[in-house]
């Protein structure tokens, strides 16, 4: 009685042994089925003073990176995240992903240098016509009004601080289409040709001025259907961010996660503490 008491004592330490060295796939879990939460917030602006939904503070966006790591949150980037899923990758215990939409020049102005004191980096995704006008109209380089130029989204992309992703070439817009939704009453086929084709200038601008291949989208609006996804995807985009609240399961093996990314959109008023917890 004694022998099978050791020898049962014997196995279970190493059963235990055995699933703190493979951790998720000892007992047959395969990792297809293992998952990680991801936490993303969206950033606009970075701005003193101005107030709106879509406007915080450079002082309360350091407070934010400083928050995340107080709680264990380590920065990821979009190519982190679609190796995990895809490529059988390594992410940190709570990855968190930082991004801007619209491409403020503020975002560089004042985000680049708290991004680099509090070792975070952000994917910024750009709108390729406010790009064009900064450029060629000369309104660039004023923080409180300017979008980036295309020699500021090639220098951002080059810092190692940035990622570049789209936001469309110039499909941000209410009206009459509203983002990238398919408009009542257009066809599959014309709905496919008017979003290749934006897509593919904003790619090819990007190609051109930034030598950036892009493989991110975020939804203008958080506006989409099943058939633009499908789009997106064959068109070579890995990872495409809604404007849906919550965190993520990102699941090894199920490329379709990375397909509807939720973010928490930074607000002013926005209990940042509250979903670390």
């Amino acid at each position: 009685m004694r022998k099978l008491t050791k020898k049962i004592a014997v196995l279970t330490m190493a059963l235990c042994a055995f699933a703190a060295t493979f951790g998720a796939r000892a007992f047959g879990v395969s990792a297809e089925e293992e998952q990680t939460p991801l936490v993303v917030l969206m950033y606009h602006q970075l701005l003193h003073s101005r107030k709106s939904d879509y406007i915080v503070s450079p002082e309360r966006f350091e407070r934010d990176l400083i928050l995340l790591k107080e709680k264990g949150y380590a920065c990821v980037t979009t190519r982190q995240i679609v190796d995990y899923v895809l490529y059988e990758g390594d992410l940190p215990e709570k990855p968190v992903l930082i991004t801007f939409d619209d491409g403020h020049y503020n975002n560089l102005y004042y985000g680049a240098k708290i991004l680099k004191e509090q070792g975070f980096t952000a994917l910024v995704s750009v709108i390729g016509r406010f790009c064009e006008n900064a450029t060629n109209l000369g309104t660039g380089g004023n923080p409180n009004y300017s979008y980036l130029t295309w020699d500021e989204v090639k220098l951002m992309a080059e810092s190692e601080l940035f990622e570049i992703g789209s936001h469309t070439y110039d499909m941000h817009n209410y009206q009459p289409r509203f983002g990238v939704k398919q408009k009542a009453g257009e066809s599959d086929a014309e709905y496919v040709k008017a979003l290749k084709n934006d897509i593919g200038k904003l790619r090819d601008k990007l190609d051109e001025k930034c030598g950036v291949q892009c493989s991110a989208f975020a939804y203008p609006f958080g506006a989409y259907n099943e058939l633009t996804k499908k789009i997106f995807a064959e068109e070579g985009f890995e990872l495409m961010l809604t404007c849906n609240e919550g965190v993520s399961a990102l699941k090894r093996g199920e490329r379709a996660c990375l397909y509807r990314i939720k973010r928490y959109n930074r607000s002013p008023s926005f209990d940042l503490a509250r979903i670390l917890q």
